[in-house]
């Protein structure tokens, strides 16, 4: 009876490990926590679930982990949280609180924390834009930088919300880490 009894708890052991490594380590980077009014993505950028797959990572210097992500000259759109407005509309979401870590390396980074809805043609729908100087004006550390962006009513379900950091052309390299998106009921 004792050696039923041990095989099978090993075997429990033995699933419940295998659902955790297939479900939740994939997923260690980002977080997707639900709540009753209020749904939370966080991103520190080592892994890229929810984001393009089109990578602007660094490691140059993160606010956590290996990698955070970055625009600049070359690559003005930097790594990009995407959702479509089919799922925002059918979670009832109304507004989205935006925070991350951003680095600025000298007083030429001009960069701003970006929220847009696009639509399948990549025509703007809307976007509201947060000067990075602005909210960070201190140099050479990691500064906490926070929006809020309303999500329209009734617009296609085929059209998107981005969520990324934008350096316009004349724009140093800033880096941003740490995302937290907050999508309120």
């Amino acid at each position: 009876m004792t050696g039923k009894f041990n095989l099978r708890r090993k075997l429990k052991f033995s699933v419940w490990f295998l659902i955790s490594v297939i479900f939740v380590m994939p997923n260690v980077g980002c977080e997707f926590n639900s709540g009753r009014n209020i749904d939370i993505v966080e991103q520190n950028f080592d892994d890229l679930y929810y984001w393009a797959r089109d990578p602007k990572l660094s490691v140059e210097i993160a606010h956590s982990g290996r990698f955070c992500t970055y625009s600049d000259l070359n690559h003005p759109i930097s790594q990009v949280f995407e959702i479509g407005l089919d799922l925002a509309y059918y979670r009832k979401y109304e507004r989205v609180e935006i925070s991350g870590w951003v680095f600025r390396p000298n007083d030429n980074t001009y960069s701003f924390l970006t929220a847009e809805i696009m639509s399948p043609d990549s025509q703007i729908v809307k976007t509201k834009r947060k000067e990075v100087r602005l909210a960070a004006p201190v140099t050479n550390l990691w500064t906490k930088v926070d929006m809020t962006f309303d999500i329209p009513k009734h617009l296609p379900l085929n059209n998107k919300l981005h969520v990324y950091l934008f350096a316009p052309e004349d724009g140093e390299k800033t880096f941003m880490d740490d995302m937290e998106i907050k999508f309120i009921r």
